[in-house]
C-alpha cells in the first residue's frame, strides 16, 4: 500500500499519478514507463518540457493520459497510437 500525495495504488502496485499546478519546470520523466499498472496520468500545468518519451510505450494499462497546460514539444510517438486500454488523451 503507498501512502503518498498525488499517487494512488491497489496492492503494491501504482496504478495512479496525479500531479498538478507545480511550478518548476522539467523535462517529461522517462522513468513513468516502468509504472507498467498505471491506469491514470495526469501531470496538468507543471511546466513540463521536451518530447513524450517512448519508454511511455510500455503503459499498457494506462486508461487515461492527461499533459494539458504543460510545453511539451515535438510530435507524438506511434507507439502511444499503441496503447489499447487509452479511454482518454488529452495534450492541449
Amino acid at each position: 500500500e503507498c501512502d503518498w500525495d498525488f499517487v494512488a495504488c491497489e496492492g503494491n502496485e501504482v496504478v495512479q499519478l496525479q500531479i498538478e499546478d507545480q511550478y518548476e519546470r522539467r523535462s517529461l520523466p522517462s522513468e513513468i514507463g516502468v509504472l507498467t499498472n498505471l491506469k491514470s496520468l495526469e501531470l496538468v500545468s507543471i511546466l513540463l518540457t521536451g518530447t513524450l518519451p517512448d519508454s511511455w510505450r510500455n503503459l499498457t494499462n494506462l486508461e487515461t493520459l492527461d499533459l494539458s497546460l504543460n510545453k511539451i514539444a515535438g510530435s507524438i510517438p506511434s507507439s502511444l497510437f499503441e496503447l489499447s486500454a487509452l479511454k482518454r488523451l488529452s495534450l492541449e
